[in-house]
């Protein structure tokens, strides 16, 4: 039990990380093959590139030892069957030699889910920052008017429009966080967005009349 358990937040931290990252993720999909069976797949990962649908299919090995070849031979398999563009097999513990090998003339890549979140650290900070841009935007249209704090920087204002609503300690740590960094900057923009206005546009509505 303790097994499915850890294998299944494995899973679930995969499709995580690919949904962080832009792409519209399900988890434990089912596909009709052209035998007439289904296939099911640990993690199904869309987004679109030049108009065209990208998939990805992940397969999430949590295993104490290295997966074999035919654990390779098996997703080039699924991959077939689903049309995926490329398929991914994740496990801590590395793989063996003949996987390795096989590997580098498929369309697969073998990682870790640790490796694969440190690669992407650049990717999701440029998708957070376009996010959170883009959500600031919108509150600074909604609400910089009527509060006269339109021609502000977007972090200064943020944390004026914020002054009154939050406790002194939490709003003291994001004074020195502005401070510290550059706010222009993609990491000092997100962080402070993130801590201001990640909450739903429901609350943050009723905050803001209150």
């Amino acid at each position: 039990m303790k097994d499915d358990v850890a294998w299944r937040e494995y899973q679930q931290d995969a499709a995580n990380l690919l949904g962080e990252l832009g792409f519209d993720v399900q988890v434990e999909e089912k596909f009709p093959t052209l035998r007439g069976a289904r296939i099911e797949v640990d993690v199904t990962a869309r987004r679109m590139v030049a108009g065209v649908e990208i998939l990805w299919v992940v397969e999430c090995k949590l295993w104490k030892d290295p997966v074999p070849q035919g654990v390779l031979h098996s997703l080039v398999t699924v991959c077939e069957e689903t049309g995926a563009d490329r398929g991914f097999l994740l496990c801590e513990t590395g793989f063996q030699a003949g996987a390795i090998l096989e590997a580098h003339r498929r369309n697969i890549t073998l990682t870790s889910l640790a490796y694969l979140r440190c690669s992407a650290a650049q990717d999701l900070l440029e998708t957070r920052q376009r996010r959170a841009e883009a959500r600031l935007h919108e509150l600074m249209s909604l609400y910089g008017p009527e509060l006269g704090n339109d021609s502000a920087h977007p972090a200064e204002w943020i944390l004026q429009m914020f002054a009154a609503a939050l406790p002194e300690q939490r709003l003291s740590r994001l004074r020195e966080a502005s401070e510290s960094t550059d706010c222009g900057d993609g990491e000092g923009l997100v962080g402070i967005v993130d801590e201001l206005v990640g909450m739903p546009s429901e609350q943050f509505s009723e905050m803001m009349t209150e």
